[in-house]
């Protein structure tokens, strides 16, 4: 019995699932991870019009929604994807995955807090408009 191992590791583990079925799956799960990034960004745009900020502002926004999103995406896969990027130690991978998976999470919500710079700004803004 010949096996072709060209781009695939040899492991009995993954010969249950087929090539195909293993490929359609994560172009799935590719594919929804961009809608999602195209439909928060859409949902940004959106909203964009009802911020309290200036013109030139309010035109950006929507755009670094969708920089910042698309971003996390590509840091998320290629921290994930060790068979096509191995430089990732596998000890130090699930603490890296924690970073980069909650990490931008943390930052968004910093942003967005009450004490933030960005949100004391925006409330003076308002409040002079």
């Amino acid at each position: 019995m010949v096996r072709h191992t060209i781009g695939r590791h040899q492991n009995d583990e993954y010969d249950v699932i087929p090539i195909a079925v293993q490929r359609a799956t994560a172009t799935v799960i590719f594919a929804l991870g961009i809608f999602m990034i195209a439909a928060h960004t859409l949902m940004a745009g959106l909203a964009a019009p009802r911020l309290s900020l200036d013109t030139r502002r309010r035109a950006v926004a929507p755009f670094l929604v969708g920089a910042y999103l698309a971003t996390w995406l590509a840091v998320g896969v290629v921290v994930a994807d060790g068979s096509n990027f191995p430089s990732i130690d596998s000890d130090a991978l699930l603490p890296i995955a924690l970073l980069v998976g909650f990490g931008p999470m943390f930052v968004a919500m910093a942003l967005l807090s009450e004490r933030s710079y960005w949100a004391r700004s925006t409330r003076r803004c308002h409040q002079a408009g």
